[in-house]
């Protein structure tokens, strides 16, 4: 009676260690996330560039193996696409625009790898989105310059999302200026990136408020641009 009551404990036990498995990894990925949101720290503050440049995708990619495990793990979505839009803005187009005279195939080279990274960090973040703001979401894939009624649906736990997807899909715009599919999304990254500043201006080090003046400063005023808002946008 002893044995089989024992093997009926070890079986429960068993049982439960296998239904719990999802779980644990989740548990283990949302701890993982953590421990590598911290040390992002280490990167953002890494004053040898060339260093940086070496070890950053590295840890973009390790982060994106954990999604595997956990698509829907928001501090991993947000570290993906931070990591993605931040890369290609430090390394890629600073790069190109330096070779451009002198180089001119490499430049168009980095040009359209940043274009894929700037996608990807797009979709990180619309993925964010579709997990928290699913209504608002919806819109964005299908291309639609989101209502103020959507838009409002985001307060501050939803601005990563948000952020990141605007600050993307400007950047992809900003490298596409000879591809018109992708120029008409103008006014829909200016509003996601519009509705951050409204949320919190200083979130990212007021990463929203300097490619909206440049955008109101670059862009002629028939077509929206206004000098005037990006010199205070530039001075904020």
């Amino acid at each position: 009676m002893m044995k089989k009551t024992r093997s009926l404990g070890l079986g429960i036990v068993v049982l439960a260690l296998l239904s719990s498995g999802c779980s644990l990894k989740k548990i283990t990925v949302d701890q993982t996330a953590a421990v590598l949101s911290d040390a992002g720290r280490a990167f953002t503050e890494e004053t040898d560039l060339e260093l940086a440049e070496l070890a950053i995708p590295a840890s973009i990619k390790t982060a994106e193996g954990f999604l595997f495990a956990h698509p829907e793990q928001l501090t991993l979505l947000k570290i993906v696409a931070e990591g993605y839009v931040s890369y290609a803005v430090g390394f890629f187009e600073d790069k190109a625009e330096a070779i451009q005279e002198d180089d001119f195939e490499q430049a168009t080279h980095l040009r359209a790898r940043a274009r894929d990274f700037f996608r990807r960090g797009r979709e990180y973040g619309l993925r964010m989105l579709r997990i928290q703001v699913p209504d608002l979401a919806v819109a964005l894939d299908a291309g639609q310059v989101p209502s103020d009624e959507l838009l409002a649906q985001v307060g501050e736990d939803e601005l990563p999302g948000l952020f990141w997807t605007g600050m993307a899909w400007l950047a992809l715009i900003n490298q596409s200026k000879m591809f018109p599919e992708e120029l008409v999304h103008l006014p829909l990254a200016r509003k996601l990136l519009e509705r951050s500043a409204e949320i919190d201006d200083t979130y990212f080090h007021g990463g929203a408020l300097m490619p909206l003046a440049a955008v109101d400063a670059g862009v002629p005023v028939a077509l929206g641009g206004n000098p005037a808002e990006a010199t205070r946008k530039f001075k904020r």
